[in-house]
């Protein structure tokens, strides 16, 4: 062997500027005397030093990996405390490079798993999970861990690793895995009846527990079997385990996932829990599984109120610290805030917002910060709003994924909400105390599903036009755009199909608009730039050849039919305040929409909109992009192109519209690009339906001084700037004086110069016209 080192001494080595590079024989050597040291039970060195000499020898030197992975192998025992050491059984597992390698220690693993002590135990299932996840292995040997895991499911260390594992196995295996989980549960559920064992009955019951949400079917199975039930109600009327009480309604709590169970609960254990709300030790876990069922209408002697008194009594109290009751109460009033009158109740409870501070503001668990943004999701949404999209998903789904069971059949709630009362609360409650921007500070933190959360909440408050403005001060924009820009939703301009995401992203887009629309742009983006919400917007102006998306069709289309014509409208309305940005970012914003295919194509189609509000609004983006026509002038003006002339024969009978709003915008592209451009001005020269229908337009609607301003620049841009040199301008100039129209026009000049409603800069160019026409008269 090498230089003899310790590990600690060989760590220090690699923190020195060594010339030599330290020889394989060295790291063996070392890894040598450590596995000597596992093997007498007398490890000396930390476990970061054993990580990194592990990671070294297998990164620096092949041969060393080789002698590292044969110790691994042939000493499985050994390895297995050398691993559990330093807590890293994914290190471990990357040390087999075939399956065969990884089987001596699966077998070490198989057949100490039933009698292990605890401490033990939980790496030994954390090592099953990695070599299944790398290695799969064959079903026989799932069926040699399944029962003693099932078993062990009471070690509460190890109970989430367990549901991991078990979780995985299901993913792997599918329906052969359910089919011999349901198996072994059935041989338990039989010992159990024999009395052979309590901890039987209860390690089934915590099986069911932490592994309904990933094998909702086969738990179901095993739950609605009579025998389970019967041993479950008979050991609960003995009434001297009461740990076996909590355990099964923390069981029932987490089968409510599935609607089938729900009404099975309502049916079998009403009784029960009705009789547990009465007991204090019992009181909010059976209050949570009442409210879950959802089956108020069946209860007794309980009401929602009294449900709604005991959890917030409750979170009210539990607020200073993370524990079991904050979690129960935070969930039951998440499922209640759908009520109105629990809505009001949270509203007029002063302390109420105060503690959702302190939950927010608190490293608590993911699952209390998303029922609290659910709680405000649901009373900060205006009783007026009648959004499709924020009614479908006021529903059970957004809490543990569960589906709706029915809420708006169970109870005719006869409570009315006062708008103003929500407007006002919302104001004071979110936007006054700058909760709203302690929620958009924590946002990078949140789970999938409080960014959902958070997004109905900035809709919900933006639906106020006064609200907006302290919306984007306290942080929203950034939010938006992150959430949107993270989840994807499919056609042009996304990739991942997600329906119910799709539905929030909806919102969060509605939400920006509104920002863009009610603020200055100029003033409102700091962490981001505003090209970001370009992408956004145009996702309410779909263009999508859905024939493309498959078996994904049926979804996209489902998303896309909740974006209705104000959308499309206000989306419009953000991009044009966005194309206005001043500077070189208002040049960016409109070459960035010029240039894109997709954006392009979903403009000129836009253009062309039956709906005169959208077909207008296409129209005033499309004019305040040719502010800097550079961009989009071979879109329109190359009449070599055969798609840019159609746009430009369009806009040329587009002047005629009977909108005097649309007829402004489109008269103004051809102004702005003409004064912009002096090429252009001499090539529209030779176009006779353009110049007779602006002649015509100018005389016959003279009324509307803003489009008479536009035409006289147009008119000054075509017959003052463009080239007037050469024989081909003077021929262009000679026709349109042939026009019939020339006279109505010249006419229409002189009651033009005459109008006082004409800006001095518009009047004082008609003379250069009118001495224009003169000189070639």
């Amino acid at each position: 062997m090498g230089e003899s080192l310790t590990v600690d001494e060989l760590c220090k080595k690699f923190d020195e500027d060594l010339k030599t590079p330290l020889s394989a024989e060295t790291y063996k050597s070392v890894i040598y005397d450590l596995f000597e040291e596992v093997k007498n039970g007398k490890i000396t060195a930390a476990g970061d030093n054993i990580r990194t000499i592990i990671d070294r020898a297998t990164k620096d030197h092949s041969d060393t990996k080789e002698y590292l992975a044969e110790l691994v192998q042939k000493d499985p025992a050994v390895t297995f405390e050398l691993f559990k050491y330093i807590n890293n059984s994914a290190m471990l597992v990357r040390l087999f490079d075939e399956v065969e390698e990884a089987e001596p220690y699966l077998a070490l693993l198989e057949s100490r798993i039933s009698t292990q002590p605890n401490a033990a135990f939980k790496f030994t299932v954390q090592s099953l999970t990695a070599l299944y996840r790398e290695f799969g292995f064959d079903m026989i040997n799932v069926k040699a861990v399944l029962r003693p895991l099932i078993l062990r499911i009471l070690d509460t260390e190890s109970v989430f690793d367990i549901a991991m594992l078990l979780a995985l196995f299901l993913d792997i295996y599918e329906k052969e895995f359910e089919d011999e989980y349901c198996t072994v549960m059935e041989d338990l559920i039989n010992e159990a009846e024999k009395g052979s064992d309590e901890d039987i009955l209860t390690s089934v019951v915590c099986s069911l527990n932490y592994t309904y949400i990933t094998m909702t079917a086969a738990c179901t199975f095993v739950l609605m079997t009579k025998k389970v039930n019967n041993l479950i109600m008979a050991r609960i009327s003995k009434g001297d385990d009461d740990e076996f009480v909590h355990r099964v309604l923390a069981m029932l709590s987490a089968a409510c996932i599935d609607e089938t169970v729900r009404v099975f609960i309502a049916e079998n254990y009403l009784s029960m829990l009705e009789k547990a709300l009465q007991i204090d030790k019992f009181q909010l876990e059976s209050a949570l599984v009442l409210i879950k069922t959802w089956s108020f209408t069946k209860l007794t002697n309980v009401n929602i109120q009294k449900l709604a008194d005991i959890l917030l009594t409750c979170f009210l109290k539990n607020s200073e610290e993370k524990n079991k009751q904050l979690d129960v109460a935070i969930e039951g009033l998440a499922y209640l805030s759908l009520k109105t009158s629990v809505k009001l109740l949270l509203r007029h409870t002063p302390r109420f917002i105060d503690v959702v501070g302190k939950v927010i503001e608190t490293p608590f668990s993911y699952e209390n910060i998303y029922g609290v943004l659910i709680m405000l999701a649901n009373i900060t949404c205006p009783p007026s709003d009648d959004n499709e999209i924020n009614k479908s998903i006021r529903n059970i789904s957004d809490i543990n994924d569960m589906r709706n069971p029915g809420l708006s059949n169970d109870i005719n709630e006869t409570i009315i909400e006062d708008p103003t009362a929500v407007i006002k609360f919302n104001k004071e409650s979110l936007l006054d105390n700058e909760l709203l921007s302690c929620f958009t500070h924590f946002y990078e933190n949140y789970t999938p599903g409080s960014a959902k959360q958070l997004m109905r909440i900035i809709y919900n408050l933006t639906r106020t036009k006064s609200h907006i403005p302290k919306c984007v001060e306290q942080g929203s924009i950034p939010s938006i755009l992150e959430f949107v820009h993270t989840y994807r939703a499919d056609g042009k301009f996304g990739h991942k199909i997600d329906l119910d995401m799709s539905y929030m992203r909806l919102l969060a887009i509605r939400s920006l608009t509104q920002m863009l629309i009610y603020t200055d742009p100029n003033v409102i983006f700091h962490k981001n730039s505003p090209l970001d919400a370009i992408s956004c917007l145009f996702e309410l102006l779909p263009v999508v050849n859905t024939s493309d998306l498959g078996e994904d069709n049926n979804i996209f289309m489902k998303a896309n039919e909740h974006i209705k014509p104000v959308d499309k409208v206000e989306a419009l309305w953000s991009l044009t305040n966005l194309a206005t940005m001043n500077g070189s970012i208002g040049e960016e914003i409109c070459k960035t929409i010029a240039t894109n295919d997709d954006y392009w194509e979903c403009i000129e189609n836009l253009l062309l909109d039956d709906t005169m509000i959208i077909q207008r609004s296409a129209l005033e983006l499309l004019c305040n992009l040719v502010s800097y026509p550079i961009h989009v002038a071979s879109k329109i003006f190359n009449f070599e192109n055969p798609q840019s002339l159609h746009n430009f024969n369009t806009l040329v009978k587009l002047i005629l519209l009977t909108d005097v709003k649309s007829q402004r915008a489109v008269v103004a592209v051809f102004a702005n690009s003409a004064n912009a451009i002096p090429f252009i001005a001499g090539e529209l020269l030779k176009k006779d339906e353009l110049i007779k229908n602006c002649m015509n337009t100018f005389a016959n609607q003279m009324d509307d001084a803003p489009l008479r301003q536009r035409f006289i620049m147009l008119f000054y841009a075509l017959f003052e700037n463009a080239p007037s040199q050469g024989e081909e301008a003077m021929k262009n100039f000679q026709r349109i004086l042939e026009f019939r129209e020339c006279e109505k026009f010249t006419k229409a000049l002189q009651v033009a110069i005459t109008r006082t409603d004409t800006d001095p800069e518009f009047g004082d160019v008609i003379p250069a016209i009118q001495a224009k026409f003169q000189k070639k008269d």
